[in-house]
């Protein structure tokens, strides 16, 4: 109200001006699936709008969080504390699916709630005390743990001066102590030392051998190899039969493919040659059809003289 939006299409447009990008399209969908913009209608558009991008179950999730996961922090006082609870309660009521009070959690149940998460220094007091969180109301609640949170503020601060000059005291070096030596080698089994590095370590090189000496004298089938070189010489000379066989045949195929080029060529030639021979003695047929005379008909000579007969 203080920035005067009061009206319908001034609450509409505040809502257009602060969200974008798909939040912006599912708003004015929804606004002109409702009707006219109104400030009623905007309720009903967004409630709308919380559900559609709210996970389900939220409010489930919701009161989870208040009863189980809460904690007090230790530099939060108990008055601080107490009034969060209560506020993070009160987002029940804009949440899905209903919307209404009816969601939110009991004053009972969030007084015990705020019980429960403070020191136990403070239950203790406050089981002295006979209060019990569901039957006293929250003024009561929080005055009982704020006078023991003192008392035990007090008793904190003295005891951790304290406790704080003697660790100082314990952990403070003198200056004759002296400083750790440090090493010029460094071997990966033995750490830092004055003597070897990884290279030249004794132990790891026997190890290295000695794992050399078993793959050697390990043993193999009948067909196998005890020296492992073998194997491998083997498989490069069966590697280089092939290539020498693949190169010969190939040889063979090149001098076969020459050697009978020239009589697949002469063999193209001939019945290139067929071809035309055979193409100019059918023009030549078609040329003699051509020149021969045309005979008259015998009907066509009487039909003439009759004509002339007739004339005379």
């Amino acid at each position: 109200k203080g920035n005067n939006l009061t009206t319908g299409p001034h609450q509409y447009a505040m809502w257009r001006n602060t969200i974008a990008g798909t939040a912006l399209a599912q708003f004015d969908k929804l606004a002109r699936a409702q009707g006219n913009e109104t400030v009623d209608n905007l309720t009903e558009v967004r409630k709308k709008f919380i559900k559609f991008f709210l996970q389900k179950k939220v409010l489930n999730a919701h009161h989870k969080y208040l009863r189980h996961h809460v904690r007090k922090p230790f530099t939060c006082s108990t008055r601080q504390f107490a009034s969060a609870v209560e506020t993070v309660n009160q987002y029940g009521n804009q949440m899905p699916p209903d919307f209404n009070d009816a969601q939110l959690i009991g004053d009972a149940e969030i007084r015990e709630i705020i019980s429960e998460k403070l020191p136990e220094a403070q239950k203790k007091i406050l089981k002295s005390n006979g209060i019990e969180p569901r039957e006293t109301d929250m003024d009561t609640l929080v005055e009982t743990a704020e006078r023991a949170e003192s008392e035990y503020v007090i008793q904190d601060s003295s005891d951790s001066e304290e406790e704080v000059s003697e660790y100082k005291k314990k952990t403070k070096r003198s200056n004759n102590q002296p400083a750790a030596k440090k090493f010029d080698f460094y071997c990966k089994l033995h750490g830092p030392n004055p003597h070897h590095n990884t290279e030249g370590c004794r132990t790891l090189l026997a190890k290295a051998n000695n794992k050399k000496d078993k793959f050697r004298k390990r043993d193999r089938d009948e067909k196998g190899y005890k020296d492992y070189k073998a194997k491998y010489q083997k498989k490069s000379h069966e590697v280089n039969m092939l290539h020498k066989e693949a190169k010969e045949a190939k040889a063979k195929w090149t001098k076969f493919y020459k050697r009978h080029r020239a009589e697949l060529d002469e063999y193209k030639r001939q019945q290139k040659a067929k071809r035309e021979a055979e193409a100019s003695d059918s023009s030549s047929d078609d040329s003699s059809i051509a020149e021969i005379p045309k005979i008259p008909n015998d009907h066509s000579a009487n039909d003439s003289s009759s004509s002339g007969s007739d004339s005379e």
